[in-house]
């Protein structure tokens, strides 16, 4: 069985231009299909319609999400989900799709010349030069230890756990294997010194 292209049905007129400026970019889905489910109840799909397994779907709840992608990316897309905006059925599932048309994917949020513009603007002025640096930092740390509290582990690792395959261990002994890993790949002896930058808050 040959794939054929999805074409979406006509937006109604009703619907934001930054929905209108998502969707047109979304018809250059190549692999899978995207089921999208609008606020006011109508349906867009868009991908392949046949001879494919990577099927997806979205439930918008408002608009929302398609200006947040376009003027934040990623993050605002993920933001707008974590407040509720939109929903979907298989999360993997729907990362799978985007992964798979990943360059389709980043023109929805940098296809246009100003979406491009305005990404590396923000990078130029979040650049990591002294100042930009120092301002970054006080933006991350700033933050205070007791929003870290609510998510990382007794021990106040910042770095990725090493659960040795068992992904259904415990983090606080994952992180620990992770310490002892670091030390016995640097060849770290008793009475040596170690500085450690940007692991956490001194379990090392």
């Amino acid at each position: 069985m040959t794939s054929s292209t999805l074409t979406p049905l006509p937006l109604a007129a009703s619907a934001p231009a930054a929905a209108h400026a998502v969707f047109r970019l979304m018809r250059g889905l190549k692999h899978g299909t995207l089921n999208i489910q609008l606020p006011d109840g109508g349906t867009l799909n868009f991908g392949t319609a046949e001879g494919t397994e990577l099927r997806a779907a979205i439930r918008l709840r408002n608009w929302n999400p398609c200006a947040a992608a376009l003027k934040s990316g990623d993050i605002g897309f993920a933001e707008s989900f974590i407040a509720g905006d939109w929903s979907t059925p298989d999360l993997t599932a729907l990362l799978t799709l985007f992964i798979a048309n990943r360059d389709e994917v980043e023109s929805v949020i940098y296809g246009s010349w100003w979406g491009s513009l305005l990404y590396r603007a923000k990078h130029l002025f979040n650049r990591n030069s002294r100042r930009g640096s120092a301002k970054n930092i006080h933006a991350h740390y700033d933050l205070g230890n007791a929003f870290y509290r609510l998510w990382l582990d007794p021990t106040m690792n910042y770095s990725s756990a090493w659960f040795e395959g068992d992904h259904a261990g415990d983090l606080v002994q994952a992180q620990w294997a992770k310490v002892r890993r670091a030390l016995t790949e640097c060849g770290v002896q008793p009475g040596d010194r170690v500085l450690e930058i940007g692991c956490g808050w001194g379990a090392l």
